[in-house]
C-alpha cells in the first residue's frame, strides 16, 4: 500500500503522527491483531457439576494427614500456590467450575503449577466424574514452575464418548519458607464428544478457530501449546488465555498467560 502525504503535514511534522492514527489499516493487518474466539457449548454448565470442590488424602492416594485444599482459605493460598490452575475456562455461575470438551479420546491437559518455596511432588490423575474412580496417575518429582501439559498414553483405556471425567493435579509442596508441607490441588472436568472436520493439514491458526468456535476448548489450547513448542509465535496462544470470550468468562491471571511451557506435548492435534 503506497501512501502520499499531503504537502501540510511535510511542513507541520509534529502533526504527522496523529494523521496516521487515523488512518484505517488493512484488512490483512486487522486480522493479524484480531482475537481468538471461543465459544463454549450450548450445554455448557452453568451451574456446578458436583456440590463439593474437597478432596481427601485418601482419594489422592496420600498416606499423610495433611489435608487436600481446592477452595476456601488456607496454606494453599500462601505465596503464588493460589494460581495453581487447570488450563481451563469456568463455566459462570454462582459456583463456577472448570469444564472443557475435547475430540480426543487420549488427551492432553494443561496445567500452571506457580512458583512455590518448594514442590516435592506433582501428581496428575484421570477420575470418574465424582472422583472416586481411578482410571490413571502420573507422577513427577522434578517440578519446576510453568505450564506442564499431562497426555493419557494410548496404552490406556481412553474416554468413553459423551462422558465426563474429572482430571486432578495436586502438589506435595512448602507454599513459602516458613510452611509446612502441604498438598495442594486443583481439577476441571473433560468430556469426549465426536468432532470431525472434512479438511486436512490445517494450518494452526485455522484449526484453532475450528475447534474454539465449535466448544473445543482442551484441542484449540492443544494445537496452540504445540505450536509455541515448536517454535511458533506465542500471540494465538495468549490470545486464547487473555481474551474474555463471553459474559462471565474469566481470564487467566497474566503470570499464567506469559509463563513458559515447560512440558511440551506429543498428542494428535488433528480432528477426531
Amino acid at each position: 500500500m503506497s501512501l502520499t502525504l499531503p504537502r501540510w503535514l511535510i511542513l507541520f511534522p509534529s502533526t504527522l503522527g496523529l494523521f496516521l492514527s487515523e488512518i484505517a489499516l488493512p484488512n490483512s493487518v486487522a486480522q493479524a491483531n484480531s482475537l481468538l474466539q471461543y465459544q463454549p457449548p450450548s450445554d455448557f454448565p452453568v451451574q456446578p457439576i458436583l456440590e463439593t470442590q474437597v478432596a481427601t488424602n485418601e482419594s489422592v492416594g496420600d498416606t499423610s494427614t495433611t489435608p487436600v485444599r481446592d477452595g476456601g482459605r488456607g496454606p494453599c493460598d500462601e505465596g503464588a500456590i493460589g494460581l495453581l490452575t487447570a488450563l481451563i475456562p469456568a463455566a459462570s455461575g454462582t459456583q463456577p467450575q472448570q469444564w472443557t470438551l475435547t475430540s480426543n479420546s487420549h488427551p492432553t491437559v494443561w496445567f500452571y503449577i506457580p512458583e512455590a518455596h518448594q514442590v516435592n511432588r506433582a501428581t496428575f490423575s484421570l477420575r470418574s466424574a465424582d472422583g472416586e474412580q481411578v482410571f490413571y496417575n502420573r507422577r513427577i518429582k522434578s517440578v519446576q514452575p510453568g505450564i506442564w501439559s499431562f497426555t493419557l498414553p494410548e496404552t490406556e483405556p481412553g474416554l468413553e464418548e459423551n462422558m465426563t471425567y474429572r482430571v486432578y493435579l495436586h502438589l506435595k509442596v512448602y507454599p513459602t519458607a516458613d510452611s509446612f508441607e502441604t498438598t495442594c490441588g486443583t481439577f476441571a472436568f473433560v468430556q469426549h464428544r465426536t468432532f470431525t472436520s472434512e479438511s486436512s493439514d490445517i494450518e494452526t491458526e485455522s484449526l484453532a478457530t475450528l475447534y474454539a468456535t465449535n466448544g473445543f476448548w482442551l484441542d484449540s489450547l492443544n494445537v496452540l501449546g504445540q505450536a509455541v513448542c515448536n517454535g511458533e509465535s506465542r500471540n494465538l496462544w495468549e490470545s486464547l488465555l487473555s481474551n474474555e470470550h463471553y459474559p462471565g468468562f474469566q481470564p487467566f491471571n497474566p503470570a499464567i498467560i506469559e509463563s513458559e511451557i515447560i512440558d511440551c506435548t506429543t498428542a494428535s492435534s488433528q480432528p477426531g
